[in-house]
């Protein structure tokens, strides 16, 4: 085989850097909002874990978290999608919350602050 053949072979197989940074720019150009609905299309996610998954530090990293979920819900329904909810549920007891987003502070039943936070996914209607 000729060396002009297999390289015109290897540039049509093999992604080029400006196809690679592009793929980058792209994911880079969306907003927290379109990652965290991303996310949530593939697997089902706590609001701890989204803030992990999009690099969120800091003590108000899960309120910003919920305050787009909050926001998300609203245009879910708009594009004829569901955000579905698993409730928070106390570890030491076993209350199951309200299906809410808001990660409760403390068990109403044991008053026990050892709490698993909801989860959340987006389904089709």
């Amino acid at each position: 085989m000729c060396f002009k053949n297999l390289f015109s072979l290897l540039d049509y197989h093999v992604p080029t850097l400006s196809f690679i940074s592009h793929l980058f720019d792209n994911l880079a150009m969306m907003t927290r909002r379109q990652r965290i609905i991303k996310l949530l299309e593939e697997r089902d996610y706590s609001p701890g874990e989204l803030a992990v998954a999009l690099e969120l530090r800091g003590r108000g990293a899960k309120k910003v978290i919920l305050e787009d979920l909050k926001a998300i819900q609203k245009t879910l329904k708009r594009e004829g999608k569901v955000l579905l909810i698993k409730p928070a549920e106390c570890r030491k007891c076993g209350f199951i919350f309200r299906p809410e987003i808001n990660i409760p502070s403390r068990c109403p039943k044991c008053k026990s602050e050892w709490i698993e936070e909801p989860r959340f996914k987006i389904a089709p209607k």
